[in-house]
């Protein structure tokens, strides 16, 4: 009986374990050990990495001023930022970096059905689909002659739990473009910042 809840206790010590080295990854934490100054002892120390968006690289014609325009916005300011590398960007992005790039021009590409496309989006967007990359349909094929592999993209769908624009990115990927980003809040997160949208 006793070996019975030592080998419990010793599963349940180990999936313990698994679980913590599972979040640590999860959230990009890393393990460092410390040694004590004139002792061989060991202890873990966890330090997380920095969770701080990236900074702008000030680009060598224009000063290096952090914001520059507002534009009122439901639960805030959007601010567009100035120097702003796409390529020191996360694959995620939020509504400041999303503003930022549609600013200096950056193609966006709306992932969602056409008809919520014709119903508002963000000014200048190409409707495109996961499926119609899959099958090779006519938008796709119009975007895909047309388009330079070596720009920088945005795709974004209905944010939150929407899949359709990871797709959409993991085919354009596949493609040969080799840089493009999620807006991750999607039209929603345009949309309640009070930003400029169109119909067609």
């Amino acid at each position: 009986m006793a070996m019975k809840v030592y080998i419990a206790a010793g599963c349940l010590a180990g999936a313990g374990a698994l679980l913590a080295a599972v979040d640590y990854a999860r959230r990009g934490d890393t393990l460092r050990v410390e040694t004590q100054p004139g002792t061989s002892n060991t202890k873990p120390r966890v330090d997380p990495l920095p969770q701080q968006p990236p900074k702008a690289i000030p680009s060598p014609d224009k000063p290096s001023a952090p914001a520059v325009e507002m534009h009122g916005g439901g639960s805030g300011s959007v601010k567009r930022i100035e120097g702003l590398d796409p390529a020191s960007l996360p694959m995620k992005i939020g509504i400041d970096h999303a503003w930022t790039l549609h600013g200096d021009a950056v193609q966006f590409i709306d992932g969602r059905k056409p008809v919520e496309f014709a119903s508002g989006h963000v000014p200048g967007a190409v409707n495109i689909r996961a499926e119609d990359i899959q099958t090779g349909g006519d938008t796709w094929r119009t975007f895909y002659t047309s388009a330079d592999p070596s720009a920088w993209y945005v795709v974004y769908c209905e944010g939150g739990d929407c899949l359709e624009s990871e797709q959409i990115r993991a085919f354009l990927i596949q493609a040969g473009f080799k840089n493009v980003l999620i807006f991750e809040q999607g039209f929603p997160g345009w949309t309640n910042a009070a930003l400029p949208t169109e119909k067609s």
